[in-house]
Formats: structure tokens, sequence, C-alpha cells
């Protein structure tokens, strides 16, 4: 496993990173987390990645984990998009 994939994989390391991140005196971007690495690439081209700092995790379970950890305290740094999978398929 990569260092990359254990960080996306780890809601905690994520978080702390996250916090370590938007503490420093120049961080003005907003962070955007989504679930993967094609989310990513959907975004690339819809997004301004000067401003707006793209994040991929594993799966949507971690996306819900990190946001739920960090939402209430940084609103308007951090925001989520999660696509609904087979969520609405009883």
């Amino acid at each position: 496993m990569s260092l990359f994939e254990h960080y996306s994989s780890d809601p905690i390391s994520v978080m702390n990173d996250f916090r370590m991140s938007v503490n420093h005196p120049n961080y003005e971007d907003i962070t955007l987390y989504v679930e993967g690495k094609t989310d990513i690439k959907l975004l690339r081209g819809l997004v301004n990645e000067e401003a707006i700092k793209l994040i991929p995790l594993k799966g949507k379970n971690n996306v819900i984990k990190v946001m739920k950890g960090l939402y209430s305290s940084y609103v308007g740094k951090v925001y989520a998009i999660c696509d609904a999978d087979f969520d609405h398929i009883p």
C-alpha cells in the first residue's frame, strides 16, 4: 500500500492533515473531498483547482466520516461530493 492509499483510507489522518493545513496563515483554499480518483478526473474540468483543493478518499464511507469530523468546525472551507451509488435501490 502506498503512502497516498494509506492516507486516503484513514479518515483520522485526513482530518488531522486538513486541520494542520487550514490553520496555516496562508491557507485560503476550499477543500473538496470526493470518493476516489475517478471523481477527480471528472471534476478537474469543472472546478478551479487554484481555489479548490480536490482530495480523493477511498470510498463514500470515508468521505462521510471525514465530513462528520470537520464540517461543523470549518463551514465554508470544507465540502464533499458523493454519488448515490446503489443507495436508492431497496
